[in-house]
């Protein structure tokens, strides 16, 4: 195999999250990251990410949309409901 690994990463706007938790999620994806591993979540639980980064952005606190900006992800499967439903 190719030695990578994966984790899984759900994520839902109606979280609620605190200091402690961001910081808690943000130093999960990081160590994730550094250990070159490849995160897999589905684009509505990134766009779900994102949208409570801006969410919590305008509330005034910017920790979270500033990490969130700043991850890189690439659509592995365009369409996948169709690609994996079995026919």
């Amino acid at each position: 195999a190719l030695g990578i690994g994966l984790a899984s990463f759900p994520f839902a706007r109606d979280v609620q999250l605190d200091e402690l938790k961001m910081k808690l999620l943000q130093k999960a994806l990081v160590e994730c990251a550094s250990m070159k591993n490849a995160i897999i979540a589905a684009p509505e639980h990134v766009l779900s990410m994102r949208c409570k980064g801006m969410e919590l952005a305008l509330s005034g606190d910017p920790s979270l949309f500033n990490f969130v900006r700043e991850i890189r992800c690439r659509d592995v499967l365009d369409e996948c409901d169709e690609l994996l439903h079995p026919k």
